[in-house]
Protein backbone atom coordinates (compact mmCIF):
# COMPACT_ATOMS: atom_id res chain seq x y z
CA UNK A 1 0.00 0.00 0.00
CA UNK A 2 1.23 3.50 -1.01
CA UNK A 3 1.21 6.38 1.15
CA UNK A 4 -1.81 8.23 -0.74
CA UNK A 5 -3.85 5.05 -0.24
CA UNK A 6 -3.06 4.71 3.14
CA UNK A 7 -4.28 8.40 3.70
CA UNK A 8 -7.58 7.86 1.96
CA UNK A 9 -8.18 4.19 3.82
CA UNK A 10 -8.11 6.76 7.14
CA UNK A 11 -9.99 9.01 5.83
CA UNK A 12 -12.65 6.48 4.82
CA UNK A 13 -12.09 5.04 7.89
CA UNK A 14 -12.65 8.52 10.27
CA UNK A 15 -16.37 8.84 8.06
CA UNK A 16 -17.19 5.06 8.81
CA UNK A 17 -16.76 5.10 12.44
CA UNK A 18 -17.46 9.03 13.45
CA UNK A 19 -14.70 9.25 14.69
CA UNK A 20 -12.27 12.74 14.38
CA UNK A 21 -10.10 12.93 11.21
CA UNK A 22 -7.14 12.41 11.25
CA UNK A 23 -3.95 15.32 11.58
CA UNK A 24 -1.01 14.21 9.77
CA UNK A 25 1.45 17.23 8.34
CA UNK A 26 3.71 16.34 5.80
CA UNK A 27 7.46 16.40 6.97
CA UNK A 28 9.86 18.74 5.50
CA UNK A 29 13.37 16.86 3.94
CA UNK A 30 15.35 18.65 6.31
CA UNK A 31 13.44 17.44 9.22
CA UNK A 32 14.32 14.04 7.81
CA UNK A 33 17.63 15.06 7.22
CA UNK A 34 18.17 16.60 11.01
CA UNK A 35 17.07 13.32 12.34
CA UNK A 36 18.94 10.98 10.16
CA UNK A 37 22.46 13.09 11.27
CA UNK A 38 21.11 12.53 15.20
CA UNK A 39 20.72 9.36 14.70
CA UNK A 40 23.90 8.36 12.78
CA UNK A 41 21.71 6.22 10.66
CA UNK A 42 19.54 6.50 7.05
CA UNK A 43 15.77 6.10 7.86
CA UNK A 44 14.10 3.11 5.38
CA UNK A 45 13.34 4.65 2.02
CA UNK A 46 9.40 4.03 1.93
CA UNK A 47 9.32 5.62 5.65
CA UNK A 48 10.90 8.73 4.11
CA UNK A 49 8.56 8.68 1.09
CA UNK A 50 5.61 8.61 3.99
CA UNK A 51 6.82 10.96 6.07
CA UNK A 52 7.46 13.54 2.61
CA UNK A 53 3.58 12.61 1.39
CA UNK A 54 1.40 11.99 4.22
CA UNK A 55 3.56 13.14 7.07
CA UNK A 56 3.30 12.42 10.94
CA UNK A 57 0.46 13.26 13.85
CA UNK A 58 -2.39 12.08 15.25
CA UNK A 59 -4.96 9.61 13.48
CA UNK A 60 -8.71 9.41 14.80
CA UNK A 61 -8.32 11.94 17.92
CA UNK A 62 -5.46 10.85 19.06
CA UNK A 63 -6.71 7.16 18.90
CA UNK A 64 -2.66 6.36 17.39
CA UNK A 65 -0.02 8.73 16.73
CA UNK A 66 3.00 9.10 14.36
CA UNK A 67 6.04 10.85 16.12
CA UNK A 68 6.84 13.84 14.54
CA UNK A 69 10.65 14.62 13.22
CA UNK A 70 11.29 18.52 14.51
CA UNK A 71 14.02 17.91 16.63
CA UNK A 72 13.57 21.39 18.12
CA UNK A 73 10.18 20.41 19.48
CA UNK A 74 9.30 18.30 22.45
CA UNK A 75 8.09 14.52 21.64
CA UNK A 76 10.11 14.30 18.74
CA UNK A 77 10.62 10.78 17.21
CA UNK A 78 14.50 10.65 18.90
CA UNK A 79 13.25 12.06 22.19
CA UNK A 80 10.09 9.79 22.93
CA UNK A 81 12.15 6.66 21.51
CA UNK A 82 14.38 7.23 24.22
CA UNK A 83 11.82 7.78 27.14
CA UNK A 84 10.16 5.08 25.94
CA UNK A 85 12.82 2.81 26.09
CA UNK A 86 14.13 4.36 29.50
CA UNK A 87 10.69 3.48 30.87
CA UNK A 88 10.80 -0.03 29.17
CA UNK A 89 13.65 -0.69 30.65
CA UNK A 90 12.82 0.26 34.24
CA UNK A 91 9.52 -2.06 33.74
CA UNK A 92 11.42 -4.96 32.73
CA UNK A 93 13.69 -4.61 35.72
CA UNK A 94 10.59 -4.44 37.98
CA UNK A 95 9.81 -7.13 36.84
CA UNK A 96 12.72 -9.25 37.09
CA UNK A 97 13.08 -9.33 32.69
CA UNK A 98 16.46 -9.03 32.00
CA UNK A 99 17.61 -5.98 29.60
CA UNK A 100 19.43 -7.66 27.04
CA UNK A 101 15.90 -8.57 26.09
CA UNK A 102 15.00 -5.13 24.96
CA UNK A 103 15.87 -4.05 21.45
CA UNK A 104 18.98 -2.00 20.77
CA UNK A 105 19.03 0.95 19.01
CA UNK A 106 15.11 0.62 18.12
CA UNK A 107 13.42 3.89 16.76
CA UNK A 108 9.69 3.96 17.44
CA UNK A 109 7.84 5.99 15.46
CA UNK A 110 4.12 4.66 15.84
CA UNK A 111 2.30 4.20 18.89
CA UNK A 112 -1.06 2.50 18.41
CA UNK A 113 -2.23 3.26 21.58
CA UNK A 114 -3.15 -0.29 22.52
CA UNK A 115 0.62 -1.58 24.16
CA UNK A 116 2.25 -2.21 21.19
CA UNK A 117 5.11 0.41 19.73
CA UNK A 118 6.33 0.19 15.96
CA UNK A 119 9.70 0.77 15.28
CA UNK A 120 12.73 0.08 12.96
CA UNK A 121 16.18 -1.75 14.17
CA UNK A 122 19.65 -0.84 13.49
CA UNK A 123 21.15 -2.90 10.40
CA UNK A 124 24.76 -3.60 10.35
CA UNK A 125 25.39 -0.75 7.89
CA UNK A 126 24.83 2.81 8.69
CA UNK A 127 20.79 2.87 8.45
CA UNK A 128 18.09 1.09 9.60
CA UNK A 129 16.69 -2.26 8.46
CA UNK A 130 13.48 -2.11 6.07
CA UNK A 131 11.16 -3.92 7.73
CA UNK A 132 9.03 -2.72 10.39
CA UNK A 133 9.32 -4.19 14.28
CA UNK A 134 6.60 -4.34 17.20
CA UNK A 135 7.22 -4.12 20.70
CA UNK A 136 5.09 -5.71 23.40
CA UNK A 137 5.09 -3.15 26.24
CA UNK A 138 3.73 -5.32 28.24
CA UNK A 139 5.23 -9.02 27.42
CA UNK A 140 8.73 -7.25 26.67
CA UNK A 141 8.33 -9.52 23.21
CA UNK A 142 9.38 -8.12 19.80
CA UNK A 143 8.29 -9.61 16.77
CA UNK A 144 8.41 -8.48 12.85
CA UNK A 145 5.57 -6.68 12.17
CA UNK A 146 6.12 -6.37 8.57
CA UNK A 147 9.08 -6.84 6.03
CA UNK A 148 8.88 -3.78 4.56
CA UNK A 149 6.96 -0.37 5.78
CA UNK A 150 4.17 -0.55 2.81
CA UNK A 151 3.27 -3.56 4.16
CA UNK A 152 3.35 -2.25 7.36
CA UNK A 153 0.77 0.49 6.00
CA UNK A 154 -1.12 -2.58 4.95
CA UNK A 155 -1.17 -4.48 7.98
CA UNK A 156 -2.21 -0.99 9.76
CA UNK A 157 -5.33 -0.76 7.33
CA UNK A 158 -6.49 -4.09 8.15
CA UNK A 159 -6.38 -3.55 11.60
CA UNK A 160 -8.57 -0.39 11.49
CA UNK A 161 -10.70 -2.32 9.19
CA UNK A 162 -11.65 -4.90 11.42
CA UNK A 163 -15.48 -4.61 12.67
CA UNK A 164 -15.92 -2.55 15.84
CA UNK A 165 -17.56 -4.87 18.21
CA UNK A 166 -21.52 -3.90 18.66
CA UNK A 167 -22.91 -3.94 21.95
CA UNK A 168 -26.52 -5.37 21.95
CA UNK A 169 -29.11 -3.97 24.37
CA UNK A 170 -30.74 -6.60 26.38
CA UNK A 171 -34.64 -6.21 25.95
Amino acid sequence: MNPAEYLDHLDRGSLREGLPASELRPCFAADVMSVEREVGMSLPEQYVDFLCQVGVGDEFGGLARWFHLDLTRPGNIIAHSEALAAEQLRLMEETGVPAQHFPKGILFFYDSHDGVLYGFLPASDSSYKPAVFLWDCEEFVLEEAADNFFTFLSYLCEEISAPMPTLVAAR
